[in-house]
């Protein structure tokens, strides 16, 4: 069983992943978040130990505040992240982006749906008028 939590911490809060065998047992954190991260779901691949987080990250451009993340996290705890950046051509950044859902394709679960992702966007929320 994984929980997808959220703990406040001297940087604030931040996101993290527990590995709990059985109901009662002492669980082990498998993934974190980093700061400024926000976690909204929580894949779990039938490929023994594969996970998927995915949420938001924030960027350091001044209009557009955060994009979307996903995270991967192997059984050996290696990881990758991918962001995902909606850009205009010629408009540069304006979209903020989140992943609010996330899935293994049932077909290959080495694979996320694209589907699922839950990919949002809104534009403007870090621009100053």
């Amino acid at each position: 069983m994984y929980a997808l939590m959220t703990a406040e911490t001297q940087q604030g809060a931040q996101w993290w992943v527990a590995k709990i065998p059985y109901w009662g047992a002492y669980h082990s954190v498998v993934a974190t978040g980093d700061s400024g991260e926000v976690a909204y779901a929580l894949a779990i691949s039938t490929v023994e130990g594969t996970i998927a987080v995915c949420g938001s990250a924030p960027t350091a451009e001044p209009d557009d505040l955060e994009d979307a993340l996903v995270r991967v996290v192997r059984p050996d705890f290696s990881q990758y992240t991918l962001r995902f950046d909606h850009v205009v051509e010629n408009q540069g950044h304006r979209f903020d982006e989140q992943a609010h859902g996330c899935a293994f394709d049932p077909l290959d679960e080495n694979r996320l749906d694209p589907r699922w992702l839950g990919l949002r966007s809104a534009e403007g929320r870090g621009r100053e008028t």
